[in-house]
C-alpha cells in the first residue's frame, strides 16, 4: 500500500479524527478519508499503535504522549486517565482543529469524558458491530453506556450509523 498525500491547502480547516487503533489496514475507508482531504487538514489521535503506512504521512500525537493509557482504567475499560486527557486536549488544541471525528462509536467511549473539554463540535460515525452488537453487550449496559457518554455528550453534534444491521 502506497503512503498518501493529503492535498489540503495551508489556512484550510483542521479535522482530529479521533480512534482508537491507528489505522489498521481493514480501515481503508479512513485511509481514503485522510488521503483525499481537499478542504481540510486531517490530523489523528489514537490510543493503540498499529503498524500503518499511513501514519508517517499525517500529523498524528505522538506515541508517548499518551504514555500509561495501558493502565488498569485502559484495559478494563477503554477509558483514558486524567493526565492522558489533558495531554491529548492539549495537543488538539495546539492542532487548532475545528471538528473532530469519532470513526467508531465504540471509539467514542475512549475519548468521551476529554470531547466537552476540548470545545470542538464533534462527530460520532457507527459502522456494524458498534451500532448493532455492541449495545447487546452487558445485558444492554453498552447501550446505556453509550446513550450517556456518546449521545447525551454535549461535545458529539452529528451521530451517524453506517450499518445494514
Amino acid at each position: 500500500m502506497e503512503p498518501f498525500q493529503s492535498s489540503y491547502a495551508e489556512g484550510q480547516p483542521t479535522v482530529v479524527h479521533l480512534m482508537r487503533k491507528f489505522l489498521p489496514l481493514t480501515a481503508t475507508f479512513i485511509r481514503n478519508q485522510l488521503s483525499y482531504a481537499n478542504t481540510w487538514r486531517p490530523v489523528v489521535a489514537y490510543t493503540e499503535f498499529e503498524p500503518s503506512t499511513t501514519r508517517d504521512s499525517v500529523a498524528h500525537i505522538p506515541q508517548d504522549a499518551l504514555e500509561g493509557s495501558g493502565g488498569f482504567a485502559y484495559k478494563a475499560f477503554k477509558q483514558l486517565g486524567t493526565a492522558q486527557q489533558k495531554r491529548l486536549a492539549a495537543w488538539i488544541g495546539a492542532q487548532g482543529a475545528t471538528v473532530a471525528h469519532c470513526h467508531y462509536g465504540v471509539d467514542a467511549l475512549v475519548y468521551a469524558p476529554m470531547l466537552e473539554a476540548i470545545n470542538v463540535p464533534t462527530l460520532v460515525s457507527f459502522y456494524g458491530y458498534d451500532a448493532s452488537t455492541f449495545p447487546k453487550r452487558a445485558g444492554g449496559l453498552a447501550k446505556l453506556w453509550l446513550q450517556r457518554a456518546v449521545f447525551a455528550n454535549k461535545a458529539v453534534k452529528i451521530i451517524t450509523a453506517m450499518s445494514e444491521d
